[in-house]
């Protein structure tokens, strides 16, 4: 089996849990009020830590640190550290690959860019470029 097709299912497997959901959208509102946002490391910081996970999912802190690290492990997420703190953005390109991958299975006669074309090689779809 293709490694980019095991990647791709270790990440939809991921995203099956509701809190591992929902641990996104959090990232992701914060990432955007962030100043800095996904381009680099954050020190003031408007990124999300495990505690704001915590307090909002109301969750445990060793729940957390599971869904946080299959985030992690399949790419959608990245931490950095300030300190003992731990802070969490999203990973765009996993969630551009992602997204290109669905809209393939909703439409496969969009058109999608050559550069990434490498990503549907293994799916043997009919691509047209733009």
């Amino acid at each position: 089996m293709s490694k980019k097709l095991l990647q791709l299912a270790k990440i939809l497997e991921a995203l099956s849990d509701i809190n591992r959901l929902k641990i996104l959208k959090i990232v992701f509102e914060k990432n955007m009020q962030c100043s800095v946002g996904a381009i680099k490391e954050c020190t003031s910081c408007n990124c999300t830590c495990h505690t704001e996970l915590q307090k909002k999912l109301k969750l445990s802190k060793s729940t957390v640190s599971h869904h946080v690290n299959e985030l992690v492990d399949c790419g959608l997420i990245t931490t950095h550290k300030n300190g003992k703190w731990s802070y969490l953005k999203l990973n765009p390109k996993k969630i551009k690959e992602v997204m290109l991958f669905l809209k393939a299975f909703l439409n496969p006669a969009d058109k999608i860019d050559k550069k990434d074309v490498e990503l549907f090689k293994f799916f043997k779809l009919t691509i047209s470029y733009r």
